[in-house]
């Protein structure tokens, strides 16, 4: 802040980028976006003539690999933790795990996922991102089954997960719930996006 375009050079930026690596608090990917940001910014200021220079172009991006990607379920523990989620979150938290382990959608996406998602003529589940960009999510047989089965007894909202109040799950309290199963089966430091990683 409060810095001249001039004076903003590859030394500073790597400092920056180094800064932000050993914090801790952020990925390559991250890193790199930043990095990627910053660079558009400064070709705009050359095509508005307020530069002549990118100093970003000498700062070398940093490798993206899947080495940081994270935990994934053990195959061994696959039973013990749908046993474990049985009967939280008003008995939905293991087809939550089962949903997520077999499609990989986020967790928010697992929460609101509502009835005019799911296309079961294609065996589809449809999920609209950020941009209003569709996402398209084959339904392997056991998650075509189960949401089949669910859907005999239709909730009035339309959603597939609720609360005894008819309304979707907010994510911290799911959360909690989903820590506790974990923390009963001695599995620590596993988090429900990690789940993801397994059907990955």
């Amino acid at each position: 802040g409060g810095m001249t375009l001039d004076r903003i050079d590859p030394d500073m930026i790597m400092q920056y980028v180094s800064h932000r690596r050993n914090t801790g608090k952020c990925k390559p990917a991250t890193r790199n976006r930043e990095l990627a940001m910053l660079s558009k910014a400064f070709n705009l200021a050359r095509l508005w003539k307020w530069t002549k220079d990118n100093p970003c172009q000498l700062v070398k991006r940093e490798n993206e690999g899947n080495e940081d990607y994270g935990k994934h379920l053990p195959e061994s523990m696959d039973e013990k933790l749908l046993e474990a989620c049985k009967g939280r979150c008003n008995g939905y938290l293991d087809k939550m795990v089962i949903l997520c382990m077999h499609t990989g959608l986020r967790e928010i996406e697992v929460l609101k996922l509502h009835r005019d998602n799911l296309n079961f003529k294609e065996r589809e589940i449809k999920v609209i991102q950020k941009g209003n960009r569709v996402k398209v999510v084959p339904m392997t047989d056991t998650v075509y089954i189960m949401l089949k089965e669910m859907l005999k007894v239709p909730s009035i909202s339309g959603y597939i997960f609720t609360t005894a109040n008819d309304t979707p799950f907010i994510p911290r309290n799911m959360y909690r719930e989903f820590q506790k199963a974990c923390k009963e089966i001695g599995l620590e430091g596993f988090r429900f996006h990690d789940l993801r990683h397994t059907a990955g």
